[in-house]
């Protein structure tokens, strides 16, 4: 198992460039992640702990989403 965290980096850098084409093909690098499985690095981190800078970065709100 790996972290998420670069996967989330490299999208938000993705987001933060996203009016800006050339700036993201120029900056964006895939991150090597390897053995990752979104369901336990990425998903179950999120479910521990909901309010942690994660999801923030997601840009989601404190709200449930599906109840």
């Amino acid at each position: 198992m790996t972290s998420a965290v670069p996967f989330l980096q490299a999208r938000d850098l993705l987001l933060r460039l996203r009016d800006d084409q050339a700036a993201a093909a120029r900056e964006f690098r895939w991150p090597a992640l390897g053995e990752f499985n979104w369901a336990l690095d990425h998903f179950d981190a999120m479910a521990r702990d909901p309010h942690a800078p994660m999801r923030r970065r997601c840009g989601s709100s404190a709200r449930t989403a599906a109840r």
